[in-house]
């Protein structure tokens, strides 16, 4: 109903940047992530010194995942708004989401790919190989390692 309406008043004037915030806030309320954050983007195309619709953008991009992206969109919302601790508690949670996924991207690069790797090669000439090639194992522990050593 809130997206109908704001849609509506959209038509009527398609430069009111609050109504693209407020359109914003009812895709998250909604779950649509990449909805609110272009909804975000436009009322911020109109109005760049708005930090409730950095804080709506941000969220947005947190749920799909973009946590670099939230991130930047936290910190500027924050400059524009340094009173609002809602700013500094999802700068916060991105940090921890992005040092945590770094954490288990050298976990898996320095821990899991040497041992994959030794696992391949321990059981090349065995029976057990050509299961692993059949169910294309062999293929997923390369890519693994591969995709890892990407981000050394």
């Amino acid at each position: 109903l809130v997206v109908f309406r704001e849609r509506m008043a959209l038509e009527k004037n398609p430069d009111d940047a609050e109504c693209y915030c407020q359109r914003a806030y009812a895709h998250i309320l909604l779950q649509k992530y990449a909805d609110a954050v272009a909804d975000a983007k436009k009322s911020l195309e109109i109005n760049p010194n708005n930090a409730v619709a950095f804080l709506r953008k941000g969220l947005g991009e947190y749920h799909i995942k973009n946590y670099a992206s939230a991130l930047e969109s936290f910190r500027e919302g924050q400059r524009l708004d340094n009173v609002d601790d809602t700013f500094t508690i999802w700068i916060k949670r991105c940090e921890e989401t992005l040092n945590g996924k770094e954490k288990h991207i050298y976990l898996v690069r320095d821990l899991i790919c040497p041992v994959l790797g030794s696992c391949v090669m321990f059981f090349k000439d065995s029976q057990l190989s050509s299961y692993l090639e059949q169910n294309n194992l062999f293929f997923l522990f390369q890519k693994l390692c591969f995709s890892v050593s990407c981000f050394s």
